[in-house]
């Protein structure tokens, strides 16, 4: 996924792991394992940009992984969600999150602001 041509895959080698499926990401095929979040799915195939601020349209990626910190928004099959909190699911289609030009939260979430009052 890298490169958009030759598969990556960043897991650690010689662990056992329950055979793979497929969820989609922007159109490309990710391998995915039973019991994996989406986030570490994305990230074991050099998917790093999960979406870009509303604010500026930095990219971002996943820094807690533990569902407070919203930076891994994105869509799945059409809903908002965070990658680190959604278990991968075969046929799943994921999409990138929010940007400048059509932000998006989902329902209920708080963006923290800097020091300037503007939003992540």
């Amino acid at each position: 996924m890298k490169n958009g041509k030759d598969p990556v895959d960043l897991r650690l080698r010689g662990v056992d792991r329950a055979a793979a499926f497929t969820i989609t990401f922007e159109g490309a095929p990710v391998n995915a394992r039973p019991g994996e979040s989406v986030a570490m799915a994305l990230w074991s195939c050099g998917a790093t940009t999960l979406r870009n601020s509303s604010r500026d349209g930095a990219p971002r990626s996943i820094l807690c992984n533990m569902g407070i910190c919203y930076e891994c928004v994105l869509r799945i099959d059409g809903v908002p969600v965070r990658a680190c909190m959604t278990e991968a699911k075969e046929g799943m289609v994921v999409e990138r999150g929010g940007s400048k030009e059509g932000g998006w939260k989902p329902e209920g979430a708080k963006v923290p602001t800097d020091s300037n009052g503007g939003g992540a």
